[in-house]
Protein backbone atom coordinates (compact mmCIF):
# COMPACT_ATOMS: atom_id res chain seq x y z
CA UNK A 1 0.00 0.00 0.00
CA UNK A 2 1.40 3.38 -1.02
CA UNK A 3 0.52 6.74 0.48
CA UNK A 4 1.75 9.81 -1.40
CA UNK A 5 1.50 13.29 0.08
CA UNK A 6 1.60 15.80 -2.78
CA UNK A 7 0.79 18.75 -0.53
CA UNK A 8 2.30 21.25 -2.99
CA UNK A 9 0.29 19.95 -5.95
CA UNK A 10 -2.99 21.52 -6.99
CA UNK A 11 -5.12 19.39 -9.29
CA UNK A 12 -8.46 19.21 -11.01
CA UNK A 13 -10.55 16.12 -10.46
CA UNK A 14 -11.81 14.45 -13.61
CA UNK A 15 -15.48 14.99 -14.19
CA UNK A 16 -17.77 15.10 -17.16
CA UNK A 17 -17.57 18.48 -18.83
CA UNK A 18 -14.60 19.48 -16.64
CA UNK A 19 -12.18 22.24 -17.61
CA UNK A 20 -8.46 21.58 -17.18
CA UNK A 21 -7.15 25.05 -18.08
CA UNK A 22 -6.39 25.79 -14.42
CA UNK A 23 -4.24 22.77 -13.59
CA UNK A 24 -1.00 23.51 -11.76
CA UNK A 25 1.59 21.25 -10.22
CA UNK A 26 4.13 21.11 -7.47
CA UNK A 27 4.01 17.33 -7.66
CA UNK A 28 6.77 15.02 -6.52
CA UNK A 29 5.70 12.12 -8.74
CA UNK A 30 4.53 11.56 -12.30
CA UNK A 31 0.81 10.76 -12.45
CA UNK A 32 -1.68 10.24 -15.26
CA UNK A 33 -5.32 9.42 -15.79
CA UNK A 34 -4.64 8.03 -19.28
CA UNK A 35 -4.95 4.24 -18.97
CA UNK A 36 -4.11 3.78 -22.65
CA UNK A 37 -0.70 5.44 -22.11
CA UNK A 38 0.52 2.26 -20.39
CA UNK A 39 1.59 -0.72 -22.47
CA UNK A 40 1.14 -2.72 -19.26
CA UNK A 41 -0.10 -1.63 -15.85
CA UNK A 42 0.79 -3.19 -12.50
CA UNK A 43 -2.59 -2.85 -10.84
CA UNK A 44 -1.30 -4.49 -7.66
CA UNK A 45 0.24 -1.09 -6.77
CA UNK A 46 -2.54 0.62 -4.83
CA UNK A 47 -2.84 3.31 -2.20
CA UNK A 48 -3.85 6.94 -1.94
CA UNK A 49 -2.46 10.33 -2.85
CA UNK A 50 -3.28 13.54 -1.01
CA UNK A 51 -3.05 16.84 -2.90
CA UNK A 52 -2.54 20.41 -1.70
CA UNK A 53 -6.22 21.25 -2.00
CA UNK A 54 -7.01 18.51 0.54
CA UNK A 55 -8.42 16.09 -2.02
CA UNK A 56 -7.47 12.43 -1.76
CA UNK A 57 -7.60 9.95 -4.60
CA UNK A 58 -6.97 6.25 -5.05
CA UNK A 59 -3.86 5.05 -6.86
CA UNK A 60 -5.01 2.44 -9.38
CA UNK A 61 -1.61 1.13 -10.50
CA UNK A 62 1.92 2.06 -11.55
CA UNK A 63 4.18 1.24 -14.49
CA UNK A 64 6.13 2.70 -17.41
CA UNK A 65 4.76 4.99 -20.12
CA UNK A 66 6.44 4.97 -23.55
CA UNK A 67 6.16 8.01 -25.79
CA UNK A 68 7.58 9.35 -29.02
CA UNK A 69 9.50 12.67 -29.06
CA UNK A 70 9.10 15.23 -31.82
CA UNK A 71 12.40 14.04 -33.33
CA UNK A 72 11.00 10.50 -33.58
CA UNK A 73 13.00 9.02 -30.68
CA UNK A 74 11.17 6.81 -28.22
CA UNK A 75 11.53 7.50 -24.50
CA UNK A 76 10.15 5.99 -21.33
CA UNK A 77 8.94 7.52 -18.09
CA UNK A 78 9.14 5.00 -15.25
CA UNK A 79 7.13 4.69 -12.07
CA UNK A 80 4.12 6.59 -13.40
CA UNK A 81 1.12 6.34 -11.08
CA UNK A 82 -2.29 5.70 -12.64
CA UNK A 83 -4.97 7.81 -10.94
CA UNK A 84 -8.26 7.38 -12.74
CA UNK A 85 -9.97 10.46 -11.26
CA UNK A 86 -7.43 13.03 -12.48
CA UNK A 87 -8.41 15.34 -15.30
CA UNK A 88 -4.88 15.81 -16.66
CA UNK A 89 -1.44 14.26 -16.34
CA UNK A 90 1.27 15.71 -14.11
CA UNK A 91 4.95 15.31 -14.98
CA UNK A 92 7.65 16.36 -12.52
CA UNK A 93 10.28 18.23 -14.58
CA UNK A 94 13.16 17.55 -12.17
CA UNK A 95 12.58 13.79 -12.56
CA UNK A 96 12.94 14.17 -16.32
CA UNK A 97 16.49 15.49 -15.83
CA UNK A 98 17.42 12.39 -13.83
Amino acid sequence: MIFLDESRAQVNLGCEGGDDKDSRSGAGNHVTCEREAFAELDDSVVGTVKFGDGSMMEINGRDTVLFQCQNGEHRALTDIYFILRLLSSIVRISQLDD
